[in-house]
């Protein structure tokens, strides 16, 4: 944003006649409009706005370029450019290192250490065996946590009935298990809850995307298709119940 407010200033002081002025303030409207749609529509995306920085870059640069006339300038940009993109490296290679091995080994912790911390500590709560587990994971996505839950608390082949995001993770390492995704946010929560009806060996509801009432009255009928709460997941550090699990109880 300095970069964009002072490349206003010199288009205004500018004394080349060769500059479309008008094709230039185009491109500073467009580009305003750009970023604020962006900031209001996805700012609920844990990764969103990263998704998109290398997007910024690109519908700012034609407005940015008048101030590459200045050598000095040309060099500043060009050192800039380069430890950003070694900062974006960084950050991608540790996005895609699972967290144990960051955790396990002294380098990548060593490295870890010295950036913003993206790692949590994720309560386990195994009702059904009276067990509690403290694990860190990376806390800026579920993808860990329900990755942790396939691997350790579900039984291969299951069927899973799902309320969230990051589902993908559900299948497991051999895409063992069938996922279905059971909740259509374009459409009231409420009046699909009380016109559910479960079969599947377990439910996993992502508490965050629900309000209270949403999660009473589906925990409530979830009791009634004769399912047991065996798992919750919960943010050490905020408190914050990310997840339940439940599963079915087979009548014999």
């Amino acid at each position: 944003m300095p970069t964009y407010l002072y490349s206003i200033k010199a288009f205004l002081l500018n004394k080349h006649n060769n500059l479309n002025k008008k094709l230039y303030i185009l491109l500073m409207v467009f580009s305003t409009i750009s970023f604020i749609l962006y900031h209001a529509f996805l700012s609920w995306q844990p990764s969103g706005l990263f998704r998109l920085s290398f997007d910024f870059v690109l519908v700012f640069a034609p407005i940015l370029a008048i101030l590459f006339k200045d050598l000095f300038v040309r060099k500043v940009v060009s050192l800039l450019a380069i430890s950003n993109y070694i900062f974006i490296t960084v950050i991608l290679i540790f996005i895609s290192i699972p967290t144990n091995y960051i955790v396990s080994n002294n380098l990548l912790h060593s490295i870890s250490s010295l950036r913003y911390s993206t790692l949590g500590e994720f309560i386990f709560e195994n009702k059904e065996a009276n067990d509690i587990k403290e694990l860190i994971l990376k806390d800026y996505s579920s993808s860990e946590v329900l990755k942790t839950i396939t691997k350790s608390y579900l039984k291969s082949g299951s069927t899973v009935a799902y309320i969230g995001t990051d589902e993908y993770f559900l299948f497991g390492e051999k895409m063992e298990n069938k996922i279905n995704s059971i909740i259509d946010h374009r459409f009231s929560v409420l009046n699909q809850i009380k016109n559910m009806k479960f079969d599947e060996r377990y439910v996993i509801i992502d508490q965050r995307v629900l309000d209270e009432v949403s999660r009473d009255l589906l925990n409530k009928k979830l009791l009634e298709d004769n399912y047991i709460q065996t798992l919750v997941i919960t943010h050490k550090k905020t408190g914050v119940i990310w997840f339940k699990v439940y599963e079915k109880i087979y009548q014999t």
